[in-house]
């Protein structure tokens, strides 16, 4: 059975194609400790190599490591290289390759590495030439097993030189489609979503460099004009900005040690790929994809990030449970302070009325939509007049207890209102996250929070897991 930690990645199980250029990334890890005689250059003492996928097969892995069924489609030289790869792919039980062979080498990328610092790149690669046909054949075939998302590797060695079949075939079928591109962007148009880096963003702008003052309003601009669900520009270190129909959202980073940027796009695409095929609002997605990015460049080479990982980056909160239950003018003060230090402020409410793991999800959901959550909880009277007289189950002080033993949950404040409207007004947040359940319903707080250029997102519901239709406890018949 799927873990709520896998679903919590995503909410529906996922089978996932991968189409463009497969690499072998081979590092050299030794030792330097002196200059080269000959050059000044350093002399690295081999000590052990390592072989990795690379490129669109990264891709492939960050997939499967979220539980992800996944077929890659690439080509690969007939050499050693492209058998090592090939042996590398097929341990993975939830992957399956089908590589096509062309007529030079193995795209490999050789990492030269000393003390954690990588002194030196060499690639051996030649412009891969492919039968544009065959590469259709193989994607139809692939097509026909019902994929619930297909994402386009394209690294510009040649794989999806010709894409423009293979992109009509996957819009002809109505599947998610999403691409990260070094070749380009316009060739992409019509998908569901991008994700170019900052430099390939400005390229597709026509400029050298795209200032910080035009990234929303060119980010807005591009997304309407190559006709995009969802454009996910990558800033690096400055997180990622992301744009959709309501308008544009800077998804900070969240500080970690930087070791190496390799593959943290590859993350970034099959995150957000695999959120929002398993029925995740993209703008969590995008979220849980920025997370993902900022744990996977703390790893020195390309990694998979797992959905234990995503979840422990947002239980790194080390503030007493204590100090976490405040009164809602405290909460206030404190996400007012928040804000002038430029913080997101995420608020969400309810009864939790018996902690389980659909809570759960959703509270570290909203956790991942900014920098500090405030959960505001009905109080034993509001919640008695709104379940009933046998309600609650669980009295306030120990729900409020429960909610601050969580590391995702930042402040934990009541309310004795019928509504929390008052309290989310007065507390004005970035974002106010509710069930899918509202998604009919009036949400209290909803007005104000959009009219302050702020976001109302809907939670998807964690399948098997709801409180709201539990019994009181009572005598249990014979």
């Amino acid at each position: 059975m799927t873990s709520w930690t896998e679903r919590f990645c995503a909410v529906r199980p996922v089978q996932a194609m991968v189409l463009g250029d497969v690499m072998l990334d081979r590092y050299a890890f030794g030792d330097a400790q002196r200059l080269s005689p000959e050059a000044p250059v350093p002399v690295v003492l081999l000590q052990h190599t390592e072989d990795r996928p690379g490129g669109a097969a990264n891709v492939a892995l960050n997939l499967t490591a979220l539980g992800a069924r996944t077929i890659l489609l690439g080509a690969v030289g007939d050499d050693a290289a492209g058998r090592r790869l090939h042996q590398l792919l097929t341990h993975h039980a939830a992957l399956e390759p089908r590589l096509l062979t062309h007529q030079g080498p193995s795209t490999v990328k050789w990492r030269i590495i000393a003390r954690q610092q990588q002194l030196l790149r060499l690639d051996v690669e030649q412009p891969i030439r492919l039968d544009v046909q065959a590469l259709h054949d193989v994607l139809a075939q692939a097509m026909d097993e019902a994929p619930d998302v297909v994402l386009f590797s394209d690294y510009a060695k040649g794989t999806l030189a010709h894409v423009g079949p293979c992109l009509d075939l996957v819009q002809r079928s109505g599947v998610m489609a999403l691409a990260d591109s070094k070749a380009g962007l316009a060739s992409y148009a019509n998908l569901t979503a991008l994700t170019p880096n900052r430099q390939e963003f400005a390229t597709a702008t026509g400029q050298s460099s795209c200032p910080d003052d035009m990234l929303s309003q060119q980010a807005m601009a591009m997304r309407r004009s190559l006709g995009l669900q969802v454009l996910v520009v990558t800033l690096g270190a400055a997180g990622m900005l992301f744009a959709d129909e309501l308008g544009v959202v800077h998804l900070k980073t969240h500080a970690r040690e930087v070791y190496d940027v390799t593959g943290a796009g590859d993350t970034v695409l099959a995150h957000l790929a695999h959120g929002m095929a398993g029925g995740l609002p993209p703008l969590l997605a995008a979220a849980l994809a920025n997370r993902a990015a900022s744990l996977s460049v703390a790893h020195l080479g390309a990694c998979s990030i797992t959905p234990s990982a995503l979840l422990e980056s947002l239980n790194d909160v080390t503030t007493p449970p204590a100090q976490k239950i405040v009164t809602l003018d405290a909460a206030c003060r404190q996400s007012a302070a928040a804000r002038q230090r430029g913080e997101r402020v995420v608020v969400t409410n309810g009864c939790f009325d018996g902690l389980h793991p659909g809570h759960l999800a959703s509270l570290s959901w909203s956790k991942a939509l900014g920098d500090r959550l405030v959960v505001l909880v009905n109080d034993d009277t509001s919640l008695r007049r709104l379940k009933g007289a046998q309600r609650p189950l669980v009295a306030q002080e120990q729900r409020l207890l429960a909610l601050a033993e969580l590391p995702c949950v930042d402040w934990v404040a009541t309310f004795a209102q019928e509504t929390p409207e008052q309290a989310i007004a007065a507390l004005a947040p970035h974002v106010l996250t509710k069930g899918e359940e509202y998604r009919n319903q009036p949400i209290a707080g909803a007005r104000q929070v959009t009219e302050g250029a702020g976001r109302v997102l809907l939670l998807p519901r964690l399948p098997g897991w709801a409180s709201s239709n539990r019994p009181a406890p009572g005598p249990q018949s014979a």
